[in-house]
């Protein structure tokens, strides 16, 4: 019975972390689409005219600026795309461990955004060295603080009836970073119960019968209390 509830509850853990990268995939790929807005649009169309040095538009023209530097920088370490580094940003970003195994793998939420690794991009990943990892570090802290930044701005403008492109913009940014994190969150926690789970499962598998004994004694002890 206990292995049967364990290996239950580990599929129903297989699954919640399956449904939760799709949506994480899905929310990192609406940012992608955020930032292609920006600049094809809502950061080339910002003018004099239209209070481009106010200090609202500043914040979120330099927290976008920040963040492509981010990427621009990830993308010269790595060899990776630009898409690539963006997508392995934005899963930093919602606080995703990339490196890690299990389902995830490494960089396995960035690829539910349409972005793919092959093979020996992911081994190169795994492989690199610390000096390498400290760079994409400071890449993920420059790329956190300027997504912060229009974020905090986007709050800014929430109870506000109209908006200029801007406003606007930097609001359905705050949105989806808040929906990002919220989904990396549940992702990460999915995955260290499903690591707990599987822990668990080959524990009873391998030693069911001594874990078991171990059980029913306490449990008699705890009756005859």
């Amino acid at each position: 019975m206990l292995q049967e509830s364990v290996a239950n509850a580990r599929t129903q853990t297989e699954q919640n972390l399956t449904q939760q990268s799709t949506q994480l995939g899905q929310s990192i790929q609406a940012g992608a689409s955020l930032s292609d807005r920006w600049h094809d649009s809502v950061g080339k169309n910002l003018s004099y005219g239209e209070g481009s040095s106010s200090g609202f538009n500043t914040q979120v023209s330099q927290g976008m600026s920040n963040m492509q530097s981010a990427i621009d920088n990830v993308s010269k370490q790595t060899g990776w795309t630009k898409d690539q580094s963006q997508a392995y940003l934005q899963s930093a970003y919602a606080g995703v461990d990339v490196s890690v195994g299990g389902k995830l793998g490494p960089l396995g939420c960035s690829a539910n955004a349409g972005v793919k690794w092959s093979d020996e991009e992911r081994t190169a990943y795994s492989n690199m060295s610390s000096e390498q990892k400290q760079q994409l570090e400071q890449a993920t802290k420059q790329y956190t603080d300027g997504a912060n930044a229009i974020t905090n701005a986007g709050t800014q403008v929430d109870n506000k009836d109209t908006r200029t492109s801007v406003e606007q913009f930097a609001h359905d940014f705050a949105i989806n970073a808040s929906n990002t994190k919220s989904l990396g969150a549940s992702v990460m926690q999915s995955q260290s119960d499903l690591n707990a789970l599987s822990n668990t499962q080959t524990r009873l598998e391998s030693g069911g019968g001594s874990f078991t004994a171990n059980a029913n004694g306490a449990f008699q002890s705890y009756l005859e209390r």
